[in-house]
């Protein structure tokens, strides 16, 4: 944030716009600084913020419902630069009279939605037929068709690509206007793949991870990107949510090292996918359904931000 901002901050903060505006410190502060570069877009942007939090006072609600109403116009902005004006003034004007624990949350929450995305996509492009085609893209042929469309599942790679895993991220983000990190080749320095992969599953609101058997048969546990990824949310709060892409996922002779991972699967009750290798509507249409259900479950963890407010 800026010198110039911190400063519009802390003159906006005093007061609605309206008493801003009539203010004696305001009109010195203008006729001082209304020539500098970039001033007028500055000042601009401080006051479309100050009247927002102007907007989120006259609501007439409790503390712990303005709290929320700040969070979800925070995440709802989009833009970091109008998020942080718009933080910054509802901390130095409201925050104040708040309680500590209900000041506390929101600086936290607050920085949390800042940075993050809804969703993180865990999957896995291992195909050990290569160069044949990925089981994978054929027994959801339909389904990613339906998703990406045909041109793009004919042009692809179906040895190398988990266009299953494209195809979910597609419907995520255009039917439910979700945002997710997806990773589709995790190729490169290790050390870089794993700076990336930990600071996204971190910033994500939610885990989500595509079950197959295959993540579960690799013997290296080191080079399992899949297994790195369970690691890096298995000890936080953050929604798990598991997707079995295969009709069936047997336990039996796990690799030693994934025991944890598969009971952690095991015990939750998964969205499934059927196969949809034929052009048949009901498992198609079952597959959408169930990537909407995905997508609820998704923004059932934005949602609990907000309703988790201390009184």
């Amino acid at each position: 944030m800026t010198d110039l901002q911190e400063e519009l901050i802390a003159v906006y903060a005093k007061g609605s716009v309206d008493e801003v505006h009539a203010s004696p410190e305001y009109a010195k502060f203008y006729d001082t600084n209304k020539g500098k570069p970039g001033f007028a877009a500055e000042r601009g942007l401080v006051e479309e913020m100050r009247s927002r939090v102007d907007a989120t006072l006259s609501a007439g609600q409790n503390v712990r419902d303005l709290v929320a109403t700040a969070l979800s116009i925070i995440w709802n902005l989009r833009k970091d630069k109008e998020r942080n004006v718009y933080r910054e003034l509802i901390l130095e004007a409201m925050a104040p009279v708040w309680e500590t624990k209900q000041r506390d949350y929101f600086k936290e929450k607050s920085l949390t939605l800042i940075a993050a995305r809804e969703y993180f996509l865990s999957f896995t492009s291992r195909n050990l037929g290569y160069p044949n085609q990925n089981v994978i893209n054929a027994n959801h042929r339909e389904f990613i068709k339906e998703a990406i469309g045909s041109n793009r599942y004919e042009s692809a790679d179906l040895g190398k690509e988990n266009l299953l895993a494209a195809a979910i991220d597609h419907l995520l983000r255009s039917n439910r206007r979700l945002d997710g990190f997806f990773f589709p080749k995790h190729l490169g320095d290790n050390k870089l793949v794993e700076k990336k992969l930990l600071e996204n599953c971190e910033q994500a609101l939610s885990f989500v991870q595509l079950i197959q058997e295959e993540i579960f048969r690799f013997t290296d546990p080191v080079r399992n990107w899949c297994f790195f990824e369970f690691n890096a949310v298995s000890g936080s709060n953050k929604p798990l949510i598991f997707v079995q892409v295969e009709e069936k996922i047997d336990g039996a002779d796990l690799y030693v090292d994934y025991g944890k991972w598969f009971t952690a699967f095991s015990a939750r009750d998964p969205i499934k996918l059927v196969d949809t290798r034929w052009a048949d509507r009901k498992p198609i249409e079952s597959n959408l359904a169930s990537i909407r259900d995905l997508g609820d479950q998704i923004l059932q963890s934005l949602h609990a931000i907000y309703a988790s407010v201390p009184d």
